[in-house]
């Protein structure tokens, strides 16, 4: 992850800079690993948003143009914040300060509650909410005594997360 990128000089002070701000090294980890620490979301998180940016640094040099007639931009969840640290209404440091926050929240909340998410993708007729309160009723009569599953996040038509304990 990220080993093409080095060779932009831009592009390697965004992970020195994200070194300081996130007191590890973050290139190290996104080169060398390990990989069971970089799939942690308190570290995968601030690694995809210095590389996308990276990413960026690398476009600048080699199609300028492409930077220059820019007129809009764009992301989902992190990309959120990293389309606005490209737009240039948060700065890289506050941005990624932001990330590591939520990062860390994020991680001691997956670890606090065990359980899943998934993409669903379904049709007009599906009763995602009534398959969801099945799940529920079969973790219950297994023996969970407090089994979730609902719907998270609604991202398109005909398409949520769903996330629930680890039971359902």
């Amino acid at each position: 992850m990220a080993k093409d990128l080095l060779k932009f000089p831009m592009a390697k002070d965004l992970f020195e800079l994200a070194n300081y701000i996130l007191g590890y090294d973050l290139l190290k980890l996104c080169l060398e690993g390990p990989k069971d620490q970089l799939d942690q979301t308190k570290f995968c998180q601030p690694a995809v948003m210095v590389c996308s940016l990276a990413a960026i640094e690398k476009l600048k040099e080699e199609r300028p143009n492409a930077i220059a007639n820019c007129v809009a931009t764009a992301g989902f969840s992190l990309g959120e914040i990293t389309s606005l640290t490209f737009a240039g209404a948060l700065g890289f440091e506050r941005a990624l300060q932001l990330v590591k926050i939520r990062a860390e929240a994020m991680q001691l909340a997956s670890e606090a509650y065990k359980g899943g998410m998934m993409t669903v993708m379904y049709g007009p007729d599906s009763k995602l909410n009534f398959a969801c309160l099945k799940a529920k009723e079969w973790a219950l009569d297994r023996g969970d005594e407090f089994p979730e599953c609902r719907i998270a996040n609604y991202l398109y038509p005909h398409c949520k997360v769903v996330s629930g304990s680890e039971s359902v």
